[in-house]
């Protein structure tokens, strides 16, 4: 099929600037804007839509590859579901499973609208909420019923859900947090006043499906909004000293964990439990936090989600399976207890995984990079006492100072705006925990030379507590004057 004739698209020259000005200021909006020879990948045209709609692209595509109108890609994917139902049948849609019973492992009825069909990579920011919310009107187009819901509860519930999980999804990338957090709750609203319906009816035995599959469903709403929450704070959209409102976001992964549990459901109870363990990384209260209580947590957590990974690799999950996501929040897990040089050789590996599989203009890539920079900050701190923190930069030549820049601050934490100077090595101290190498031990000269991780400080013995990379030595107490921060870390065979 070959490119339509540029006449054929509108019916005269008024119409052709209204569609040509409404491309131009949709494309100004998009990080990136297609070439002259891209087109439209579905029906080769480079023109706007009927709609007025221009080519987009949201995905890990590159080149001219993936452009697509988005009424374009709404056809696809409904023939590709038809074809779906068309197979395995209407009872099956939505529910994960096949016709045979077994596992829908190619996620037949769900990858048409999430997954890009060219690089198998999900849409992003407000490309995968139009395509989401296509789904939700051929959801309810397709399944019609006589009940009070807009169509079959369970599938509206569950389409809805795909919703919930995509805003998530899409508040971590480039769009405005606020405006999609606020559309996250009034999903999860829905969500909620369709469940609760749906448990009137079960208890006049107006539907026969089983309550426990409601209760999951309420189970992952909780979850999806402590997420969305989340995602707000980190973004520094609402304030982390807020005690009340972060109690309320614990309180939601509180609610998923026991509503889980309640119906048997210990595998997702344990994935919430995840994230619950990140948010209260994240979640810093005001009067600051009990530490033994906070390597307890941190310890947990790390435990659980490399339990996750190792499922995750048992059914083969790769860099587009969710274990980049899993990974990342390890990573975190790993630079909140302390474990900086695992999560740095995490990050750096995740970073060149995203950027060969997505491209560097991709938010996971652009997510996984930030982290990055944030894990190889090596802060310290003046000895006289100044509470302020500045990025130390690299030693001297002659190894008797260093150069540090600061003061940093939260807005350019990771970064290091600020003043660059250099002093003397004795007048900062290093923040833990970082990663060191040991140099000039007299007593325990087989330790000059390892790098480990500076976790904890002793001010009684004016020492540092290092845990060293290769577990093959003990952790030991070490003076200031016998480390050096690692600015960059060695090759694993160095």
């Amino acid at each position: 099929m070959g490119k339509k004739s540029k006449s054929k698209r509108s019916s005269g020259g008024a119409q052709k600037a209204a569609d040509a000005t409404l491309a131009k200021d949709f494309n100004n909006k998009l990080t990136i804007t297609p070439s002259e020879t891209a087109s439209c990948w579905i029906c080769l045209d480079d023109d706007p839509d009927d709609f007025g709609q221009p080519i987009r692209r949201d995905c890990s595509c590159r080149g001219d590859s993936g452009w697509v109108h988005l009424g374009c890609i709404i056809k696809y994917a409904e023939s590709k579901s038809e074809e779906w139902i068309a197979k395995n049948g209407e009872m099956y849609w939505g529910t994960g499973m096949l016709a045979s019973g077994g596992f829908d492992s190619e996620l037949g009825d769900t990858a048409p609208w999430g997954l890009c069909p060219n690089c198998k990579q999900g849409y992003l920011n407000q490309f995968a909420i139009d395509v989401m919310d296509a789904k939700v009107a051929f959801t309810q187009k397709r399944f019609p019923t006589s009940q009070d819901f807009p169509c079959d509860p369970f599938k509206y519930i569950h389409v809805l859900l795909e919703k919930l999980v995509t805003l998530h999804h899409v508040c971590d990338g480039e769009l405005a947090i606020v405006e999609v957090a606020a559309q996250g709750r009034k999903v999860a609203g829905e969500i909620f006043e369709v469940a609760a319906k749906m448990r009137n009816c079960l208890n006049h035995n107006s539907i026969p499906q089983s309550r426990e599959r409601i209760t999951q469903h309420e189970a992952s709403t909780y979850q999806s909004l402590g997420d969305l929450s989340v995602s707000e704070i980190s973004h520094e959209v609402i304030s982390r000293e807020d005690g009340s409102k972060e109690a309320v976001k614990i309180k939601n992964y509180e609610k998923s964990i026991a509503l889980s549990k309640s119906i048997g459901d210990h595998f997702s109870a344990s994935n919430t439990e995840i994230c619950l363990g990140r948010a209260r990384m994240i979640l810093k209260p005001k009067n600051g936090k009990d530490e033994q209580k906070q390597k307890r947590e941190a310890k947990e957590n790390i435990h659980l989600l490399r339990e996750r990974l190792k499922i995750l690799d048992g059914i083969g999950g790769g860099p587009g399976a969710g274990s980049h996501s899993v990974k990342q929040d390890l990573a975190v897990a790993l630079l909140a207890g302390g474990h900086v040089i695992e999560a740095e050789r995490l990050c750096e590996e995740l970073a060149i995984t995203c950027r060969q599989v997505n491209g560097g203009d991709h938010s996971a890539t652009k997510s996984v990079v930030g982290l990055l920079k944030v894990v190889k900050t090596r802060r310290v701190q003046f000895r006289n006492g100044d509470p302020a923190n500045f990025k130390l930069l690299r030693y001297t030549d002659s190894g008797d100072k260093c150069v540090v820049r600061g003061p940093m601050t939260r807005e350019n934490f990771g970064v290091g705006e600020g003043k660059t100077f250099t002093v003397d090595i004795g007048d900062v101290g290093i923040l833990p925990p970082t990663p060191v190498v040991c140099v000039g031990l007299k007593g325990a000269k087989h330790l000059n030379g390892k790098i480990g991780d500076a976790r904890d400080y002793d001010h009684e013995k004016g020492r540092y507590t290092v845990v060293f990379e290769d577990n093959k030595s003990k952790s030991a107490l070490v003076k200031y004057e016998n480390l050096r921060v690692l600015i960059d870390l060695p090759k694993r065979d160095e």
